[in-house]
């Protein structure tokens, strides 16, 4: 897998076309935790500020705003679509795309009266920077916690799904990428495949173990599904500490203590991420 650093540092030029795009980032969003968009909003706002697209949008599978409301008055010809998703999968494939109309990398719709271009970006998750962002998360809660590498796993936790292997795969190519840029012993788990979070204890060996899920927003799997299956209840206070510092913990279970990471699509580098989909889009099918 190639390791790189997404393409938009400060040196990094836009095309100008961008100046005169939309660019929707479309999450997954719950119905069930109100403030699981936050992070998409927040990475939406960051790449505002650099004004190198005409307009910035957010939309969601689940929640509002829906995706299927998300270009209504969009005055643009071209409109940038990066799915703020784990990888490609049943999301991607029967939701996403399905509620934008898209039926391929390029598409022609109606929007507003108008004929637009809807680009549709593979999804953030697959970017080959993905594995360095975890990587330094990681470094920075062995770092600020204390723990020595050598005394800890890293669980890097993924839905998963029957329908299909997309997370499967992507998940453990992501695993092993950290594993050789930090050095230290990391394990792809699943909520819905094997091997499952639920049998973490006879899958890590150490005495601490790094919970990191592999999801673009806390959610429901991220605050309440994945903690309760290694047997800790997070508090709100706890939740507050995971999104400043990074982490929450450790939690000592057994004999064991769990470090609990924020979601990879919190972190702030998820914003150059989200640019260089864009970037690599453009490569692969307009600058031919």
């Amino acid at each position: 897998m190639l390791i790189s650093k997404p393409s938009s540092e400060p040196s990094f030029t836009p095309p100008s076309r961008w100046r005169d795009a939309t660019l929707l980032i479309a999450g997954h969003g719950s119905s069930r935790i109100p403030d699981s968009g936050r992070a998409t909003l927040d990475l939406a706002a960051a790449i505002a500020n650099r004004r190198w697209f005409r307009d910035v949008r957010t939309g969601f599978c689940k929640g509002a705003p829906a995706l299927s409301d998300a270009l209504d008055g969009v005055d643009t010809e071209n409109i940038y679509v990066v799915p703020n998703l784990a990888c490609r999968g049943h999301i991607f494939d029967a939701v996403l795309s399905p509620a934008l109309g898209s039926i391929g990398p390029v598409t022609e719709i109606f929007n507003n009266g108008r004929r637009r271009r809807l680009f549709l970006c593979e999804p953030v998750g697959m970017n080959p920077a993905l594995p360095g962002i975890v990587a330094g998360r990681i470094r920075e809660t062995l770092k600020t916690s204390g723990v020595r590498k050598t005394d800890a796993v890293v669980m890097i936790v993924a839905h998963g799904s029957s329908r299909g292997a997309e997370s499967y795969l992507q998940t453990r190519t992501v695993a092993e990428a950290v594993s050789a840029i930090a050095g230290i012993r990391t394990r792809a788990v699943f909520l819905e495949q094997t091997p499952r979070l639920e049998d973490w204890r006879a899958l890590a060996r150490g005495r601490f173990v790094l919970i990191l899920p592999f999801m673009v927003a806390t959610g429901v799997h991220g605050a309440i599904d994945i903690p309760r299956l290694v047997g800790i209840d997070l508090s709100d206070a706890e939740l507050s500490a995971i999104s400043r510092q990074g982490y929450a913990g450790p939690f000592d279970i057994g004999d064991k203590s769990i470090l609990y990471c924020r979601a990879v699509g919190s972190e702030p580098g998820l914003a150059d991420v989200i640019v260089d989909q864009v970037r690599q889009f453009d490569r692969r099918n307009l600058d031919n």
